[in-house]
Parts: structure tokens; sequence; C-alpha cells
């Protein structure tokens, strides 16, 4: 892993614009995006995307950065204000808080525009104080890779993004994780996830199922679960072949609910193909959820999700 700085580096603030609310502090979330390179007609864009991850967002910046082994970066900072009633025995917390938040949704929804891997590093939080700053670093890691060439959808470089609510942020964690993992059974677990996620979300309320109690004969109701939920969204929502639904489904039952069904052969070997396939449908399921035309969603590169299923297992 390529890492642009070593130990613990204090990232230098640059000059941000703040609205200055009232009874408001300061604060600046910085982290590096290793190998990854913009160009600068880009940035609007990149600040559209950091805009969107948390209402109280007030700037952001981006700079080139490059190690001294001369790979490129891309150095993050994302200001936001934050309660300047919040005591110092909150303060720390809150703004590591916010800043990881921060990192989490901006490289969760740049992973999806984009389709792409990508690793956050060496988190850090300022607060800002008239005279001077005070800093604190977080190093963090997250994993992946990244690409040359940026391809953002219409959605991201026209008009104004949806406002995007925790169901949404919640399913890009699981999406960018899905992008970034290297073992098939990790890959296919996240991207479920993300796609149970935003089932509750595109799919209609199920029928309420009647059933009776087997110790006291009374009728109860029940709710569809979270099966029902995913079969609907891929059947009826993201109109999935029946042979790859099936598929997802029978692995869905063996890996993701634990001792469900018998971890077999059969499917560690079909992982391979199932990963790429639940990527793309995980992917037109965001487009849907962000409101996105269906013809611009992010396409998923599937050079990512060659790697044997059987590599990771001890």
């Amino acid at each position: 892993m390529n890492q642009l700085f070593g130990g613990f580096q204090f990232l230098k603030v640059p000059e941000m614009s703040f609205s200055n609310a009232p009874h408001t502090k300061a604060a600046v979330a910085q982290f590096i995006v290793s190998d990854f390179i913009f160009q600068e007609r880009e940035i609007p864009v990149l600040r559209k995307i950091a805009r969107c991850c948390e209402t109280h967002v007030s700037d952001a910046v981006f700079e080139s950065v490059k190690n001294k082994e001369g790979c490129p970066g891309v150095l993050v900072s994302i200001g936001f204000e934050i309660d300047e009633d919040t005591d110092g025995n909150h303060l720390h917390r809150s703004l590591s808080n916010i800043s990881r938040l921060l990192l989490e949704r901006f490289l969760g929804l740049l992973s999806f525009a984009l389709g792409i891997q990508l690793r956050g590093l060496h988190l850090q939080f300022t607060i800002l104080h008239e005279g001077g700053g005070t800093k604190t670093i977080r190093p963090s890691n997250r994993t992946g890779e990244s690409t040359r060439n940026l391809d953002f959808p219409v959605a991201f470089t026209s008009g104004v993004l949806p406002l995007i609510d925790e169901s949404v942020f919640n399913a890009l964690f699981w999406f960018r994780r899905g992008l970034a993992q290297q073992d098939s059974i990790n890959t296919f677990n996240a991207l479920v996830t993300c796609l149970e996620i935003l089932s509750k979300r595109l799919v209609h309320p199920l029928p309420v199922v009647m059933d009776v109690c087997g110790k006291c004969g009374e009728k109860r109701r029940r709710d569809a679960g979270a099966m029902a939920s995913l079969k609907a969204l891929l059947r009826d929502v993201l109109k999935c072949d029946d042979d790859i639904a099936g598929r997802i489904i029978r692995a869905r039952n063996a890996i993701t609910v634990h001792g469900g069904k018998a971890v077999n052969s059969e499917i560690l070997a079909d992982l391979t193909d199932l990963k790429f396939e639940t990527a793309t449908l995980a992917c037109s399921a965001l487009s849907i959820a962000l409101e996105m035309d269906p013809n611009d969603a992010p396409v998923i590169r599937p050079e990512w999700f060659i790697t044997d299923s059987d590599l990771y297992l001890d």
C-alpha cells in the first residue's frame, strides 16, 4: 500500500470560507485520497459532493499532493461548523465523529459516482480559533484503488443533487466496501447489505402475513422480512434476470444469513460471477434512490471483480 505520508502528519489547513453563523465554531476535516488524480475543471463537482455530505458543510478545498516516491493523491479539506456551546469534554468526540462521517460519506458518494474503489488516509480534524488554531491528528485507512480518468454522471455535473437521507448514505457505506474488498465473501456480503438497505426504501410495503402461534394457537401479524423485500427489489424494481436473482438469493442465504444454508463449493465458485452482478444491481438501485436517469448511472468496471473465490481461504 502506498502511503502518501508516514506516521503522524500535520496537514496544512487551507484558506476556506465559513458562514460565520451565530453561536458556531469553524472546524476542518482533512484526509488524503490516495492514487487519485483530478483536473481543475472537476473541482466544482467534488465540492458539490462534499456539500451533500452534511448540512453544516461550509466549504471544501482539493489539492493535488504526492509522496516522496511520486505517487499521486488528493488532500481533501472540508470545512464545517459546530455549536459553540459544545464543551471541552464533548468537543473532541464531536469533531472526531463529524470528521469520520464526512470521510465516509464523501468517499462513498464519490466511489458510487465514478464506479471506482477509493482509499482515504490520515483523517485529521482541526478546530479554528481567532488568532491561531489547534490541531489533533486522527489517522485512518479505508481500502481501495482509484482511477486516472474521472467520468462523472450528468446528475453530478449539472443541477443540484437531491437531498440524500441517512438510509442512502448507509447503503453507500456498504457499497464502497463492496468495491474495496478483495475477498469474494466480504465483497458479496457488503453488496447484499447495500441492496437490503435500499429495498426498505425502494420497495412498496409488502402485505402483512398472518400466521398462527405454535404454542397458543393465536393468530398474529408478521411483517414481510428482509428476504421478501430483497426478492421484490430484484424482481420488481431492478428487473433482474430470474436466474441471477435466484443465485443471489441462494448465496445470500448461505453466506449473509449465518448458518441459513450450507456454504458449498458450488456457491463459493458462483461468487466470482455473482459479485460483479451484485455490484451492478447495487449501483442501479443507488441510481434510483438518488433519482438519477437510468441511462446516466455509473458503470462498474468488471476487471476489479476478477479474483479467485478460494484466494483468501485459510
